[in-house]
């Protein structure tokens, strides 16, 4: 979790410090909140800041890369929403970082992919049943092979 108000961190909770690769909030505090988002998405976020800012609405759970301090960059679940920090308009963001839930879902994809291109050419009939003995999956070969 961390606050900004006009674009710069004014707190950094510890686990937010470790997410974006600091040793303590010192590191970031007054520093630019686009400083921790990746080149392709500064333009985006920037709207939302605006948005946020500006509106005063709450940004729903977006995804977006960001980089730590040492280089490396994550995605990261992002939550944003205006609150009053020490009496004055500030925005409160919630990160989680779900790289690892992204890649595992693209190689599902990429699998889910493999296993359809193995199934829709192969000569023979794969066809798959449910508990009751029905038919819920049945290959195209079958269209070849009887018409």
């Amino acid at each position: 979790m961390a606050v900004h108000r006009a674009g710069r961190f004014i707190y950094l909770n510890p686990a937010a410090v470790r997410l974006l690769g600091g040793h303590s909030p010192d590191a970031f505090l007054g520093q630019p909140v686009l400083e921790v988002v990746a080149p392709e998405a500064r333009a985006r976020v920037k709207e939302r800041l605006r948005q946020l800012y500006e509106e005063r609405k709450p940004v729903p759970f977006l995804v977006e890369r960001l980089v730590r301090r040492d280089g490396s960059s994550f995605l990261a679940e992002v939550k944003a929403t205006p609150i009053d920090y020490g009496g004055e308009p500030a925005v409160l963001v919630v990160l989680r970082d779900v790289t690892e839930h992204v890649q595992e879902r693209l190689d599902l994809i990429q699998s889910e992919a493999r296993y359809r291109s193995l199934v829709e050419e192969i000569n023979d009939v794969i066809f798959q049943l449910d508990a009751r003995g029905c038919i819920t999956f049945i290959s195209p070969a079958v269209e070849r092979l009887y018409g």
